[in-house]
C-alpha cells in the first residue's frame, strides 16, 4: 500500500478526525455486490485494467473493485481516512483532491464515487472526470440514502422495524441539525445534480436496494462514523451521548422478540 501527496479535499478535515476515521474504517460496511455487477456491466472485458476510487475514505469501494481491475488508485483528501486504508496488492492510495486527480489524461477505465459525490463542486469533478477517462470509460457515483438501507434482523424478524425506526430517529431527529446541506443530495439519490450531456454521452439513474444485516453493536459503531455524530459531539459536549439512548433503544427491540443482544 503507497501514499502520494497533492492536495487536501476542501471539505474532509473539517468532518473527519483520527477517531472518526478509526470507526469510519472499523463500522462502515461493504457495498452490496449488486452495484459491481451493474458498473461491469457497462464496461467491455478488456477495459479492467485501472479503476479511480475517488474520496475513498478508508477504502470499502477500493477493495471491492480491486477483485475486478489490474490495478486500482484511491484517492482522498483526508489523512486520517488514508492511514486507515484498507490494505490491498493492487491498490495504490494517494492524497488528492477529487477535482484534480492528479493522473494523467485519458488512463482511466472507470472512476468512482461512493458515497461521496454530494461533496464535491459536481461541475469541476465531472469536467475532471472525463478528462481522466479512457474514450469510452464510465463513471459511476452512488450513496445510500437512508431509505434504501434496510436493515434485516434473522433472527428477530419482528425486530426490523423498530430497529429502522430507530436508526431514522437518530438520524432525522436527534442528528437531523449537524447533517452539512450537501448530504441532502445523497438523500435524495443525487436527483438535481446528475451530469447533463455537456459531461457524457449516456447517463442513467439507477435505484437499488441495499439490504444489510449488522449486529447491535456495528449498528451502533456505523452511526459513530457520521460525520454528523463528530458534529454533534463538537457542538455538545456536555449532553449525553445520544448513542447510548440509540443502543438502549436497538437492544429493548431485540430483547422484545427474543433475540440475543449480538443479533
Amino acid at each position: 500500500m503507497t501514499f502520494t501527496a497533492a492536495q487536501p479535499e476542501p471539505y474532509s478535515t473539517n468532518v473527519c478526525c483520527r477517531e472518526t476515521a478509526e470507526r469510519y474504517s472499523q463500522f462502515r460496511p461493504q457495498y452490496p455486490q449488486q452495484v459491481y455487477d451493474i458498473i461491469l456491466e457497462h464496461l467491455h472485458p478488456d477495459q479492467r485494467k485501472l479503476a479511480v476510487d475517488v474520496a475513498t475514505g478508508s477504502g470499502q469501494a477500493a477493495e471491492q473493485l480491486a477483485a475486478f481491475f489490474e490495478q486500482v488508485i484511491a484517492t482522498d483528501g483526508n489523512e486520517e481516512q488514508l492511514r486507515h486504508a484498507k490494505p490491498a496488492h493492487n491498490v495504490t492510495y494517494k492524497f488528492s483532491d477529487a477535482h484534480n486527480i492528479q493522473l494523467p489524461s485519458g488512463c482511466a477505465d472507470l472512476i468512482t464515487a461512493a458515497s461521496a459525490l454530494h461533496w464535491f463542486d459536481h461541475d469541476r469533478f465531472y469536467r475532471e472526470t472525463r478528462r481522466v477517462l479512457k474514450p469510452h470509460g464510465v463513471v459511476a457515483a452512488w450513496a445510500i440514502p437512508l431509505g434504501c438501507a434496510v436493515l434485516e434482523v434473522p433472527s428477530a424478524p419482528g425486530a426490523a422495524a423498530v430497529c429502522n425506526a430507530a436508526l431514522q430517529h437518530i438520524h432525522e431527529d436527534t442528528l437531523g441539525p449537524c447533517w452539512d446541506e450537501r448530504k441532502r443530495w445523497a438523500d435524495k439519490m443525487y436527483k438535481g445534480i446528475e451530469p447533463s450531456s455537456e459531461h457524457f454521452s449516456t447517463v442513467k439513474l439507477m435505484q437499488l436496494d441495499f439490504p444489510v444485516e449488522l449486529t447491535a453493536e456495528a449498528l451502533v459503531g456505523y452511526a459513530s462514523s457520521w460525520s454528523a455524530y463528530a458534529i454533534y459531539r463538537r457542538q455538545h459536549p456536555d449532553m449525553p451521548d445520544p448513542l447510548i439512548e440509540y443502543k438502549q433503544r436497538l437492544l429493548a427491540a431485540l430483547e422484545a422478540q427474543g433475540a440475543p443482544a449480538d443479533a
